[in-house]
């Protein structure tokens, strides 16, 4: 875990710093990143693009071997409004005589990753789906035998402990939650943090799945994400609210209520989290799920503790 000290450290070297260019927040946070994985001579760090990937600032680094999961309709104004054009700015991390490995071969891309990773002599692997484990989410399935595939590459072998063990320390070692995190049972409670159209419909059909009460959805985005009435079709058959959040890349009330202008009726929208969560709470019978999805920042603006501590 970084400290605050190194943060304001660093912050400090950047400001006394004569830059000809003003560097965004994710480029000093990534040039943090890495100096404090320098600093803890970590053997092996594991780098996610912020965003496609050729124009990245994480795109800098030479990996030991290059991941690329699935392709979904994600952030068009800047990649594209095609899986094509997308799939072209993912390559981009694609490095020569470095291994790739794809972890959903999907017909309608696959050909470009194969034939950029032909160019550049990178060997291209598609994930193995070897692992199984009834308890979890598909996506989850996926994302594992993905990385196991991927250490495969870098000779790593992953025994069934070492997965188990990972597993039970998720939250601990990493701090990663919030993806399909169940916080209460009976009636149940999750929280999500799917924001893109792929996330979302995966979670709401494992949900749809499991559980056979009322689906309520307290759903919030960003501005820049491109929601309409072809998007808001995976919520058929949910009780569904839209809600911005204090984060200034919400999409406002007024974004929402031109979102609203465009569907067949329209979704009733809040301005704070936590009285609409408290509301929807109120309304659940013991079967029935509440489902708190779309963004992080909408996540970070409800108060309520999670009993999941591990």
């Amino acid at each position: 875990m970084i400290s605050e000290q190194e943060v304001v450290d660093f912050c400090e070297i950047i400001r006394n710093n004569e830059l000809d260019y003003k560097p965004s927040f994710f480029e000093i946070t990534f040039v943090m990143a890495i100096r404090h994985f320098i600093n803890q001579n970590c053997n092996y760090v594991v780098l996610e693009t912020g965003m496609g990937g050729r124009l990245d600032a994480t795109n800098v680094v030479k990996p030991l071997v290059s991941v690329i999961t699935n392709i979904g309709l994600d952030h068009q104004k800047y990649l594209g409004n095609t899986l094509q054009d997308i799939a072209q700015e993912k390559a981009g991390i694609i490095k020569n005589h470095t291994p790739l490995v794809i972890g959903k071969k999907q017909e309608e891309v696959y050909s470009i990753f194969k034939e950029i990773a032909y160019k550049k002599e990178a060997s291209i692997h598609i994930s193995h789906q070897n692992y199984t484990d009834s308890k979890l989410p598909k996506y989850q399935l996926e994302n594992v035998n993905t990385s196991i595939t991927a250490l495969e590459q870098i000779d790593i072998k992953c025994s069934e402990k070492i997965i188990q063990d990972s597993r039970s320390n998720l939250f601990k070692n990493t701090g990663y939650q919030k993806r399909m995190e169940i916080v209460q049972e009976k009636p149940t409670i999750i929280l999500d943090a799917s924001h893109n159209k792929d996330g979302l419909e995966i979670t709401l059909n494992e949900i749809r799945e499991k559980y056979k009460g009322k689906i309520y959805c307290i759903f919030g985005s960003s501005k820049e994400r491109e929601v309409n009435a072809r998007f808001m079709n995976m919520f058929n058959h949910t009780h569904l609210y839209f809600c911005t959040f204090s984060n200034e890349r919400s999409k406002t009330v007024e974004d929402w209520n031109n979102i609203n202008s465009t569907l067949n009726h329209s979704i009733e929208i809040h301005e704070d989290i936590n009285p609409l969560f408290n509301e929807v709470r109120a309304k659940l019978s013991p079967n029935d799920v509440l489902l708190v999805t779309g963004s992080f920042f909408l996540l970070s603006d409800l108060n309520f503790k999670s009993k999941n501590k591990t």
